[in-house]
């Protein structure tokens, strides 16, 4: 039975993870042969597991460089191929499961990561494997996890080898929606969806520059509720801060378009730049990790906010930028973005 193997292969797998996560390296190193021929064969079955990315980052990160490049090309070939396959389509877990090692790759050494990319992979395969990732982005679940998604995108955005290529944009308006008529069932399945095409570098903007709304939503509404439990506490509120605006944000003219948005942010962006000169600080790495097969990544301890709105503000001229602002933000969005970034 295919369910009764599908349970056992992973059943073994997330024992088998553990197994190596817990043990020195010196008392593996001798299987590690073994270990990758049954991480291969795990790769290559006809069942999938939906650990299988797990174990892949446990065995790779335990193994160092104790391996062939050869070898190594080909269990990260057999992963891209595992997260664009259409039997597979379906499968969230293991998508999600996969990111974690396709995070890694992209965040330890973003320039191999790219060439096993684009040597193996033709444009077509290259597209559907971003548009995979930016289909299953936004339901990531885990702090950490979302947290080096983003910065796996920032490091693709910024290598710039990749970015003129094409991925899929929004959806383009269907003729037959707009108009007034009853679109049964029936209907709605032969109406074919399309959508624009636009440059990975303008999606990735895109993406961003919505996670960052969202990012703020949720740290106000979070905000809001530790006010409002506060307040419940103390049996009264505090008036003293009547002048600060409810969210914390300042009263910026919401209908900024982008070239007065981008003038007050090189203006802002001055004035931060000469503060960092100023502190001594430096930047360390976030140990607040909810996933501990993921213990071993190094993404700076700022918040994802702070990584996302230092990134927009670096890309605010942009030709890109300007395009997702003036054409693909409702008005709320743009209000919403110009606080943060200002």
């Amino acid at each position: 039975d295919d369910d009764d193997n599908k349970d056992l292969i992973e059943e073994s797998v997330i024992l088998l993870n553990n197994i190596i996560r817990k043990s020195d390296y010196k008392n593996i190193s001798p299987f590690n042969n073994e270990l990758l021929t049954i991480l291969s064969n795990v790769l290559s079955s006809k069942i999938s597991c939906n650990k299988i990315g797990t174990l892949t980052l446990t065995i790779l990160t335990k193994m160092g460089n104790n391996f062939s490049e050869e070898l190594l090309n080909n269990i990260i070939l057999k992963i891209f191929e595992l997260f664009i396959s259409d039997t597979n389509e379906n499968n969230f877990r293991l998508s999600e499961d996969l990111l974690k090692i396709i995070c890694h790759l992209a965040l330890s050494n973003v320039s191999y990561f790219i060439n096993i990319l684009s040597n193996y992979l033709n444009d077509q395969n290259m597209s559907k494997f971003f548009d995979k990732w930016f289909d299953i982005f936004e339901s990531l679940r885990g702090v950490f996890l979302i947290k080096c998604n983003i910065i796996a995108l920032i490091n693709i955005y910024n290598s710039n080898i990749l970015n003129n290529l094409i991925v899929k944009g929004d959806v383009k308006r269907n003729a037959l929606w707009d108009q007034d008529r009853v679109i049964t069932r029936s209907m709605s399945k032969k109406i074919e969806i399309e959508y624009e095409k636009i440059s990975l570098a303008e999606k990735i903007l895109q993406v961003l520059s919505i996670e960052a709304v969202m990012q703020m939503i949720s740290k106000n509404e979070n905000g809001d509720n530790a006010n409002n439990d506060e307040y419940e506490e103390n049996g009264e509120d505090d008036d003293e801060e009547e002048g600060d605006d409810d969210d914390g944000w300042e009263d910026i003219d919401d209908n900024l378009n982008y070239n007065q948005l981008n003038d007050l942010v090189k203006y802002s962006f001055k004035e931060e730049e000469e503060e960092e000169d100023q502190s001594e600080e430096t930047d360390s790495y976030d140990t607040d990790i909810d996933d501990e097969n993921m213990a071993d990544f190094k993404v700076s301890n700022k918040s994802t906010l702070q990584i996302i709105t230092a990134f927009l503000k670096m890309n605010i001229n942009t030709s890109q930028f300007h395009h997702i602002y003036e054409n693909r933000l409702d008005q709320d969005q743009k209000a919403d973005l110009t606080n943060i970034l200002l």
